[in-house]
C-alpha cells in the first residue's frame, strides 16, 4: 500500500456566524465556505448541506483509516462468510482507499 499523502486527521468540523471550516491538529483549515489563507476544498451551499458536507469531509481521514484497516481481513472474512457480497465489498474498499491515494483503482 503507498504512503497517504493528505493531511492526517483529524480534522475537526468548526463554525462561527455561519461559516463552516475543518481544523487539523496542524491548524491548517482544511475546508471553508470562504477564501482562506490555506485550505483544501471549499464547501459552496446553504444551510444543512454545507454543514453535511463539511462533517463528510471532516470525517475523511477516520473513514480511511477504518477502511485500511478492514482491508487486510479480507482473506480470513472469505474463509467464513465468502461469496459475491464480500468480493464486491472487497473491491469497493479497496478502490475507494486507492482514490483517496491518488491512484488508479
Amino acid at each position: 500500500m503507498s504512503e497517504t499523502k493528505f493531511t492526517p486527521g483529524p480534522w475537526t468540523p468548526e463554525t462561527q456566524d455561519e461559516t463552516w471550516w475543518c481544523k487539523t491538529n496542524h491548524g491548517v483549515r482544511i475546508v471553508s465556505e470562504h477564501h482562506a489563507t490555506r485550505f483544501i476544498a471549499s464547501v459552496e451551499g446553504m444551510g444543512y448541506v454545507t454543514t453535511a458536507n463539511a462533517h463528510l469531509i471532516a470525517a475523511a481521514p477516520a473513514l480511511y483509516s477504518a477502511l485500511e484497516k478492514v482491508a487486510p481481513h479480507f482473506a480470513v472474512l472469505r474463509q467464513y462468510i465468502g461469496g459475491e457480497a464480500l468480493d464486491a465489498l472487497e473491491r469497493e474498499t479497496r478502490t475507494a482507499l486507492a482514490r483517496a491515494r491518488g491512484e488508479q483503482p
